[in-house]
């Protein structure tokens, strides 16, 4: 590109065309291929292959993101750790 091209934003679109289109067709083949890339195996690996998720209040997250923080986990493996300490709280009520 030339220096008086730098600004030219048609010059832009026509060298990104071929890899921005943004039809309906073209973002999901998109988005096909971006959830498709997640190493599966890993996530088997970790046995994390189901999808936990939940509404809740919008104060709960950003307390959950903090606590997640401090203690160097990401909210998923929070939300797994109280899930696995109240299930064994209750096994240890009911035995």
């Amino acid at each position: 590109m030339a220096d008086e091209d730098v600004n030219d934003w048609s010059v832009a679109r026509q060298k990104w065309a071929g890899k921005m289109d943004n039809k309906r067709k073209a973002r999901k083949e998109r988005e096909r291929k971006l959830a498709t890339s997640i190493d599966r195996r890993s996530l088997k690996a970790t046995d994390r292959d189901s999808i936990f998720s939940f509404r809740t209040n919008a104060d709960l997250k950003p307390l959950a993101t903090k606590l997640a923080k401090s203690r160097g986990l990401g909210i998923g493996e929070l939300m797994e750790s109280l899930v696995l300490a109240a299930a064994r709280e209750q096994e240890a009520d009911n035995a």
